[in-house]
């Protein structure tokens, strides 16, 4: 039986974050939705009491696209990093 065929239990775990500016966080995370696989990249702001609540801005999509979004995303740095408008040694993680 093919990997697909046995579908495991939906999981909730966040991947990471980082700052897009003060008081707002881009968080990427794997949820669940319906009893469906997603992968969430959304903005949060913070809010008066300190707390990171959820914007409508972002992008869910069916963990089955993930393998599409990353193919999209690698060539959209390959054209930013031609276009001069990111650098690569932005990338070395040390």
């Amino acid at each position: 039986m093919s990997p697909r065929a046995q579908r495991p239990q939906p999981i909730e775990q966040q991947v990471g974050e980082f700052s897009i500016r003060p008081g707002n966080l881009c968080r990427v995370a794997l949820r669940a939705f319906k009893g469906r696989q997603r992968f969430d990249v959304r903005t949060y702001y913070e809010d008066a009491d300190g707390t990171y609540q959820p914007t409508g801005k972002g992008v869910n999509v069916s963990v089955d696209d993930l393998p599409k979004l990353r193919r999209l995303l690698v060539d959209a740095e390959r054209l930013a990093i031609e276009a001069r408008l990111i650098d690569p040694a932005d990338f070395n993680e040390n």
